[in-house]
């Protein structure tokens, strides 16, 4: 599988992401706000009458942070990503609200040092390769004010699971293969979900107190806004998948090779299956730290 992985590259993905995928991201959103109801943890207190800065890093098209200035509109918001493609148009929003080119694995500028009281972060595993998630964690914190507080939120896709409606408990399934070639393709990728597990202790290694570790199972009612936000994200990955025929191994749902053709008709049975009912869902985490100094 490492032919595959060799393939793929995060940051080149993103850049070249359209509206479709921005779409998909407000979808996203939703989910988590349907799963959360928040979008600031409540342990962080944003009512008080100092203003807070807040930023939003990998902000995509701005949903979280939008959503947060419409609640809490006395703070300054600060959306960053690495491409501008999603980015709200400047003259239509607030004048708190400001959109801005930053890549996370770069340096950061001198005048967003510790600078913010909150920085967010969600859906960043993408980015994530081989567990190698301590330049991330560096740079958030980096970011943070000495007492500010990071809301990491993830999707954790070592729990990705397929889920059909069938009696029985073997029958074939166009959702179930796509979600173990998906694994597969993960762990061809670099992409293993240690590092998501290990990621409290980590923080804490980076002197911070883990205020809030939550999981959240996904909730069966979501069932179709699952599956169409998954199927979108796989859609926007065939023209990644090789042409030729790649070996899988051997493993319960698997198909034994997938190529470009295949994986395509794949996630189109799948899409015919979500209409009666299969999905694919997974966990999501929501970690609250605290930057001690």
């Amino acid at each position: 599988m490492a032919s595959v992985g060799s393939e793929y590259d995060a940051q080149s993905y993103w850049k070249e992401q359209d509206f479709q995928t921005s779409a998909r991201l407000h979808l996203q959103h939703w989910i988590w706000n349907y799963q959360l109801r928040y979008q600031v943890h409540p342990l962080v207190d944003l009512g008080g009458t100092r203003p807070s800065k807040i930023a939003d890093v990998a902000c995509g098209n701005g949903a979280w942070l939008l959503e947060v200035q419409r609640k809490w509109p006395t703070h300054e918001y600060h959306g960053f990503d690495l491409t501008s493609s999603h980015f709200p148009g400047q003259p239509w929003l607030p004048q708190n609200t400001h959109f801005s080119v930053w890549d996370l694995f770069a340096d950061i500028p001198a005048h967003m040092e510790e600078a913010f009281d909150i920085v967010h972060i969600r859906a960043i595993a993408s980015a994530v390769r081989n567990n190698e998630v301590q330049t991330i964690v560096r740079k958030l914190l980096g970011l943070l004010k000495p007492g500010g507080y990071l809301q990491w939120d993830e999707q954790d896709s070592s729990t990705l699971e397929g889920r059909i409606v069938s009696r029985s408990t073997d029958a074939k399934s166009s959702m179930k293969s796509l979600v173990a070639v998906q694994k597969s393709l993960h762990a061809g990728h670099g992409m293993p979900r240690d590092w998501l597990h290990d990621l409290p202790s980590t923080l804490e290694q980076a002197n911070c107190k883990i205020m809030v570790n939550d999981v959240f199972n996904p909730s069966p009612e979501l069932s179709r806004a699952w599956a169409d936000n998954l199927l979108s994200v796989c859609m926007g990955v065939i023209d990644r998948v090789p042409e030729r025929d790649i070996p899988l191994p051997a493993a319960s749902d698997l198909p034994e090779s997938i190529s470009r053709k295949s994986y395509a008709k794949l996630v189109q049975d799948a899409a015919v299956e979500s209409t009666k009912g299969s999905w694919m869902g997974m966990n999501q985490v929501v970690i609250v730290a605290k930057k001690l100094s």
